[in-house]
């Protein structure tokens, strides 16, 4: 059996103001490329399909892309197996689980999605059978027992009681459904600790349900994971058990990233061969600093255009007012970006005299403080020039405002 491993897609999502769905779609498209390149037969969704922010306009067009996109792989009798992630809205979820019928008719191919705690057989020309653990992102609905929600006194208990009854859900269907005899992969959504991430601090278990890689059954023939967008091992020195990463690079955190899906394929027993990278590509995502008072805009301008047309940009923009216009800089480089998704400016050459200031618009050396007879404007006007670098600029910005209501 060939499977193709890929999930966090996060389709609806995006990058500031730019919406990411070309490119996802544009990848997803690329990993039905591969299931017909390659003859796939299984293809594992690690969970987190949409984006919590899909509205039903999106999920509905999220839905016909989907169909168009996958619809010809279960057509000729391809499967696709995916679990819920935590991104994934459960009632949502649970609703496309009975209504997405991407091989309604026919009894080629099927679609599984998985809400809750599962265990699936697939028939294998091979192995007879694969067995597939299907282990959704843990929240109190999805794994918790009969009747209302227990309640926890912190994040920290709440997740240590998911994590609990994650490995004791694991350890059940381990013990009652799997029969050694035949090939298992297990699909999940979880952090598994110490698996490399884009953060550069440890997550604990007062942040996210963290899953100890010891109870990780490493003779199965593959963990197929989902919820670090960081490609990769999930366990050390385990090849076989990995987190695929996100499609494309959905923050600037994963702009160095090689995004790719993993193919794979079972023997009689366990996995044949080594796994396979295969690239997706997609959009980079770039930071530039742009300086208007070193050199002229055409110049950046026009190469600008050239190195970053097709990239998802945010720019720093540092100019001086006095000589340029805002307005006409940031059409400019947005014209010449179609794909910014944010900014932010550093005006120069504004800053105010440190001698007497004078309401006349003039200080002692006759240069002009353009200051107006709106004594608390001239406040704000003069924190907000000589703070912009300082890391307290808001608390201090808040206090002079409280002042100023006092002195009224």
């Amino acid at each position: 059996m060939k499977i193709l491993h890929t999930g966090d897609w996060h389709m609806n999502s995006h990058l500031g103001r730019r919406d990411l769905t070309p490119h996802i779609v544009a990848s997803l498209e690329k990993i039905a490329s591969y299931l017909d390149e390659h003859r796939v037969d299984v293809l594992l969704v690690a969970g987190d399909l949409f984006s919590e922010r899909s509205r039903d306009e999106g999920m509905m067009r999220a839905l016909a892309d989907l169909r168009r996109i996958f619809g010809p792989f279960v057509e000729r009798g391809g499967t696709i197996v995916a679990v819920a992630g935590n991104h994934d809205s459960e009632t949502r979820f649970e609703t496309l689980r009975h209504s997405l019928l991407l091989g309604s008719g026919n009894a080629h191919g099927r679609f599984i999605l998985s809400a809750d705690p599962g265990f699936v057989a697939l028939p294998d020309k091979v192995a007879e059978q694969v067995q597939f653990v299907l282990l959704p992102f843990p929240t109190p609905r999805r794994y918790g027992t009969e009747g209302a929600e227990p309640i926890y006194s912190s994040f920290e208990e709440r997740n240590h009681a998911l994590q609990f009854e994650f490995a004791r859900r694991l350890e059940t269907i381990r013990t009652e459904c799997v029969k050694a005899q035949f090939p298992t992969v297990l699909v999940s959504h979880i952090h598994v600790r110490g698996a490399h991430s884009h953060s550069l601090f440890q997550v604990t278990e007062s942040e996210d349900v963290v899953f100890d890689p010891s109870l990780i059954p490493r003779e199965w023939a593959y963990g197929a994971y989902g919820h670090i967008h960081k490609p990769g091992p999930a366990v050390a020195g385990a090849e076989h058990i990995r987190y695929c990463g996100s499609p494309i690079a959905l923050d600037a955190a994963e702009r160095f990233d090689h995004k790719s899906c993993v193919l794979f394929e079972l023997d009689a027993n366990a996995m044949r061969g080594e796994v396979a990278l295969l690239p997706l590509g997609g959009p980079r995502i770039v930071q530039l600093e742009l300086d208007a008072t070193t050199q002229s805009p055409e110049a950046f301008l026009s190469r600008i255009a050239d190195e970053h047309r097709d990239d998802l940009v945010h720019y720093t923009l540092k100019f001086n007012p006095q000589t340029h216009s805002f307005a006409a800089l940031k059409n400019g480089i947005e014209r010449a970006l179609p794909g910014v998704y944010g900014f932010a400016v550093e005006e120069v050459g504004t800053e105010i005299s440190s001698g007497p200031i004078s309401l006349d618009g003039a200080n002692e050396d006759g240069a002009s403080t353009a200051l107006s007879g709106d004594a608390r404007g001239n406040v704000r006007e003069f924190l907000n020039r000589r703070l912009q670098l300082h890391a307290d600029k808001d608390a201090i910005l808040a206090l002079a405002e409280e002042v100023m209501a006092e002195a009224i």
